[in-house]
């Protein structure tokens, strides 16, 4: 088989068979390694069983083109970026069937996103929350009402270092969400509480954010990883 047709075939199906299963579950590192292993064999030998000198580092084959690889696919990172992308439809269709039955079973009082293990948790479950943790990497808010963005621990001033607010919380502190810092009457920035409670870099940081005029709930978007 030549070497084009090596391609077409490992991507088209060796690559794409474990696709609906790394979805839904996380796949032991070891099997990955594996499997892995069998597409990089198959690519310079022929076959998975085989072994000999690999010309090119499975890291590197598995860049994409652009960047000088093969384009194949690292089942390690294919397997969390399909975990991350169930948690993001979690997220964006919370009144899908299977969302309502997750939240009714591991987090009925919060988002998923604060969601914790619990004490009987299921493979998928445990799955899902491994997902979570690469999803939070690149997960911002983009403000609207305010309403349930965390003004201290959430991302969500574009302009600062990884969207957050470093500054501790002052004690006694009336500021908990972001619609705290608001005056919803006159629809602007309380600057008279921000400047007690933040830096001056991350006020002007607030302060220089384009204001939604409309409320709705907050929204959130994905930076690049």
């Amino acid at each position: 088989m030549s070497q084009g047709g090596k391609e077409i075939m490992l991507k088209s199906v060796t690559q794409a068979i474990p696709s609906y299963a790394m979805s839904c579950f996380l796949v032991p590192k070891g099997l990955c390694d594996k499997l892995n292993a069998y597409v990089s064999n198959f690519w310079w030998k022929g076959d998975p069983e085989a072994r000999g000198i690999h010309w090119c580092s499975w890291d590197k084959m598995s860049k994409s083109k652009k960047d000088g690889g093969m384009g194949f696919r690292n089942f390690r990172a294919m397997n969390e970026a399909l975990l991350a992308r169930q948690g993001w439809r979690l997220i964006q269709n919370p009144d899908s069937y299977w969302a309502r039955i997750l939240k009714g079973l591991y987090f009925p009082n919060c988002s998923f996103l604060e969601a914790a293990r619990g004490g009987r948790a299921s493979w998928a479950w445990l799955s899902l929350l491994h997902g979570r943790e690469l999803l939070l990497k690149g997960l911002r808010w983009q403000v609207q009402d305010g309403e349930e963005i965390n003004f201290w621990e959430d991302s969500w001033v574009p302009s600062l270092k990884d969207f957050k607010i470093v500054s501790r919380k002052p004690n006694n502190c009336g500021v908990n969400k972001v619609a705290d810092a608001v005056d919803r009457g006159q629809m602007t920035w309380r600057r008279d509480v921000l400047t007690q409670i933040v830096s001056q870099e991350e006020m002007r940081a607030i302060t220089g954010m384009p204001f939604i005029s409309v409320w709705r709930k907050g929204l959130f978007g994905l930076a690049p990883f």
